[in-house]
């Protein structure tokens, strides 16, 4: 959670270059790749909104979108999802789009000059080569994660010296 605060803390920063006709208050899309009902997003969520309220005293106009793509995995769904954001928020103007996880990274930058009139991307839970890529799209910075199952085992037996096994439950991406 602490990487989460410096994410927030980097879309404080990157509001400074954006000059807003409109009115003072901020405008943030949130687009998480992970379920809404899940309390690492619920969490993720309330820190977010908390530390730009807190930061941005002129007001902050705050979206979340979820795109759950291991729940709707397929083309069409992306079609659908990106038609309706697009209706959604035809007459807003973002400052920034925090995009949570790989998969809201990838729609952000291939999708966010035509939805998110080309907004800064603030990227987090992504791997470091996530985020050196570039191309065309909207500007992206962000904080990235560090995988490191070595260190988490040598830390689980710092704790429970006398384990004798481990298991490890992953998932795997439908499509990738």
């Amino acid at each position: 959670m602490r990487a989460l605060s410096c994410l927030v803390a980097i879309t404080v920063l990157v509001f400074t270059d954006v000059a807003r006709a409109q009115d003072a208050r901020n405008v943030v899309l949130m687009l998480s790749e992970f379920r809404p009902d899940s309390q690492a997003s619920t969490d993720r969520e309330e820190i977010i909104r908390s530390t730009l309220t807190q930061a941005l005293r002129e007001g902050v106009d705050y979206y979340a979108g979820f795109i759950d793509i291991d729940s709707f995995p397929d083309a069409d769904h992306q079609l659908a999802l990106r038609e309706f954001l697009g209706r959604k928020y035809k007459n807003t103007r973002f400052d920034a789009i925090i995009a949570v996880g790989q998969a809201a990274l990838d729609f952000a930058r291939e999708k966010g000059v035509a939805l998110f009139n080309g907004a800064p991307v603030v990227a987090s839970t992504v791997d470091r080569e996530a985020l050196q890529q570039t191309g065309v799209g909207p500007p992206v910075t962000g904080v990235v994660r560090r995988l490191d199952p070595l260190g988490t085992v040598d830390f689980i037996l710092s704790l429970q010296p006398l384990t004798t096994r481990i298991v490890v439950i992953g998932a795997a991406r439908r499509g990738r």
